[in-house]
């Protein structure tokens, strides 16, 4: 029996391949992002080795995972670059990248996804991994 409890609502963001490349200890995202002005910017693929999929869930610890919410993140630039010299020194976009984040179900999650993420989390706290049947469920479908 513990004699404290402590909640946690982190984020974790994976790349395409199933990756894990960030984790905060709070939420990240509330809902999806509000829609980029149409005409100014393009959607590109993410960037190589940054997020394409993000996970929030509520986490009790030594109790429970509850509330999954899977995101897919969308990155863009400008439709215009300032200037000729400028697009081409600057080939990665940094300045003017922007990202926004989609709900979506666990169910658009890849396998490898479901995997990772099943693996860290079962690891990090079983008995609340074992407590979680209806989370684990969205994950291990």
């Amino acid at each position: 029996m513990r004699l404290w409890r402590r909640t946690v609502r982190p984020t974790l963001l994976f790349s395409e391949a199933g990756v894990m490349v960030e984790a905060y200890e709070e939420h990240a995202f509330a809902d999806t992002s509000p829609p980029l002005v149409t005409g100014r910017y393009r959607e590109i693929p993410p960037p190589r080795g940054a997020a394409a999929w993000a996970i929030q869930f509520v986490h009790v610890i030594g109790e429970s995972f509850t509330t999954l919410q899977t995101f897919k993140l969308h990155y863009y630039v400008s439709q215009n670059p300032n200037n000729f010299m400028e697009d081409y020194l600057a080939p990665s976009y940094d300045d003017d990248l922007k990202m926004r984040a989609v709900s979506v179900g666990s169910d658009s999650l890849t396998k490898d996804h479901r995997r990772v993420i099943s693996s860290l989390l079962s690891k990090s706290d079983p008995e609340a991994w074992q407590s979680s049947r209806e989370f684990r469920m969205l994950l291990e479908k």
